[in-house]
């Protein structure tokens, strides 16, 4: 084999890897998918609330973002979520409500394991911020907005 054969394979074999190393870089930067997932689905269910109220652990909204828990296809009916931290673990808990009967159910509550590994969940007026256990994952904070916003 030539050294000119030899070297091209060199070069190629060095610029394969600094690709490789910037694509791991790239990925090691963006955020998990879980983390995006849980940002859609908090921010809809307080897009589609008419009400906060804090909640042991959490926070309580009541509004009209019922979902089946199979398909997560919206039900149009009235619903109350508690967004509820526990043991590093934040839950979503979904009871639709009865029409024409405030604070009566018309089934189970639907409760599902919206995250691990979280370390604070909490409101004020403007927004809901949720830290996680593991300093690499960003914070969330996701604005609550009000009619005319």
């Amino acid at each position: 084999m030539s050294l000119l054969a030899l070297l091209t394979v060199g070069l190629l074999a060095v610029t394969r890897a600094t690709a490789r190393d910037a694509a791991l870089q790239a990925g090691a930067d963006a955020p998990p998918a879980w983390r995006d997932r849980l940002a859609r689905r908090l921010a809809g269910d307080l897009a589609q609330s008419l009400s906060l109220a804090p909640a042991p652990g959490g926070l309580e909204l009541q509004g009209w973002s019922d979902r089946d828990p199979v398909t997560l296809a919206p039900r149009h009916r009235p619903v109350r979520i508690v967004w509820r931290l526990g043991d590093d673990r934040l839950w979503r808990e979904a009871t639709t409500l009865a029409r024409g009967a405030p604070g009566s159910t018309e089934a189970g509550v639907d409760r599902a394991l919206a995250a691990s590994g979280v370390a604070a969940f909490g409101f004020d007026r403007d927004a809901v911020l949720v830290r996680f256990t593991d300093p690499a994952v960003a914070p969330l904070q996701i604005p609550i907005l009000r009619g005319g916003s």
